[in-house]
């Protein structure tokens, strides 16, 4: 067996050490070495006139730059597709429709965008700084970044303000402050990759951020008013003190929210003409929301003349209850006889109306006094009213 191998070895390395001694015969014989050298001459003025100049590296770096970014972009594209795989497993096992959408856009990432972040950490890897190929990578990995990022963001938004359900339990978001803060998020994102963008580019930034806080001053005071506003939309969106569609009482008006804008918000009145308020000045009123008001309390006092007697009197408060009973919409609460006036004799009531909707309420109400006015004309009872007896003696 030893011998072999022995064998084996030098019948691989004598060919080896052959064609080596060969090779060295033929390059003294023929003059080859001095064409190696004038490539290597060659090589080397292109790494220092051009290569080094422009692309900030060698052709050697180049060429390990295109190696090293194929290994990157296999590897990249392989996990990407492991992750992809491992978050739609996870969505499936959630309700909301985010997660989804959110995997859909990764999905959808172009592989340019992979090619140029592969680049751009090859240009690590082999050691390369300045030169105008540095620069355009550099730039345009941050742009792609940031670019996909801000296509990202609609549905990450969504999901993060997707906190309260609809009535149909599915989860809702506000388009308008959806879309506020998506606004915000893209142009603070976007103001980031320019400073990132510049500093890759070696300019100096000091007098740009000094200009750009001075800028923003000025804006400040200009856009004050505005900005309360704004911001205070973005407030009544999380306080949450109404939404639209909401029937609201503010101040000495009342009706129905129709939209709420990033500046003010409008309000339909009973008489039909439409309201627009600041949202500065809406979130300092006192506002009384009955969207969350599920029943209407009504209590009134009924007052009967001084002729009623007190068996009838005993037996009026349980008449208007059995009323209250064939009343759509109504929850008899109480009914007492329960003072003596001056012109009359009273019964309180309590009942609720089971709805918010005004109609209703003021439907309910009204079957209900017509119905007490009828029974009580058919018991002989009548309503007082302001009288005066005058006893005159002779």
């Amino acid at each position: 067996m030893a011998k072999n191998k022995i064998l084996n070895w030098t019948k691989t390395i004598l060919p080896a050490v052959g064609i080596g001694i060969l090779a060295s015969l033929l390059i003294n014989k023929f003059g080859l070495g001095s064409i190696v050298d004038k490539y290597n001459d060659t090589i080397s003025w292109l790494d220092d006139n051009i290569f080094e100049k422009f692309f900030g590296a060698s052709v050697s770096k180049l060429l390990l730059l295109i190696g090293a970014t194929i290994v990157f972009y296999w590897i990249m594209i392989k996990g990407k597709n492991k992750i992809i795989v491992k978050l739609e497993q996870f969505a499936k096992t959630t309700s909301n429709i985010y997660d989804d959408t959110l995997i859909e856009k990764i999905k959808n990432i172009g592989p340019f965008f992979y090619l140029i972040i592969t680049l751009f950490i090859s240009t690590k890897v082999v050691g390369m700084s300045g030169g105008i190929l540095y620069n355009i990578i550099s730039v345009a990995a941050i742009f792609f970044i940031i670019l996909n990022i801000t296509k990202l963001t609609d549905t990450i938004i969504a999901f993060f303000l997707s906190h309260k359900k609809g009535t149909d339990g599915k989860r809702e978001v506000d388009l308008t402050i959806k879309n506020l803060i998506n606004i915000i998020v893209k142009g603070f994102l976007w103001i980031i990759a320019f400073f990132v963008i510049f500093d890759a580019l070696g300019v100096n930034l000091t007098g740009l951020v000094a200009g750009a806080g001075v800028t923003a001053v000025i804006f400040g005071f200009a856009l004050q008013n505005v900005m309360s506003d704004v911001f205070s939309s973005v407030s009544i969106y999380f306080d949450q003190p109404f939404k639209v569609g909401d029937y609201v009482s503010v101040g000495t008006d009342t009706g129905t929210v129709s939209k709420i804008g990033f500046k003010s918000t409008r309000i339909k009145t009973l008489q039909g003409e439409e309201l627009t308020i600041s949202n500065k000045d809406l979130t300092a009123e006192r506002i009384r929301n009955f969207r969350k008001m599920t029943r209407r309390r009504v209590s009134f006092d009924l007052g009967v003349t001084y002729n009623t007697t007190a068996k009838q009197m005993k037996t009026l408060p349980k008449v208007i209850e059995k009323i209250a009973e064939t009343v759509e919409h109504l929850e008899f609460s109480r009914s007492h006889f329960t003072t003596f006036a001056d012109h009359s004799l009273v019964i309180k009531t309590v009942y609720f109306i089971n709805s918010r909707n005004y109609e209703t309420y003021l439907d309910a109400q009204q079957e209900m006094n017509l119905k007490i006015m009828t029974t009580f004309e058919e018991m002989g009872v009548e309503f007082a009213f302001p009288t005066q007896t005058i006893h005159i003696e002779k």
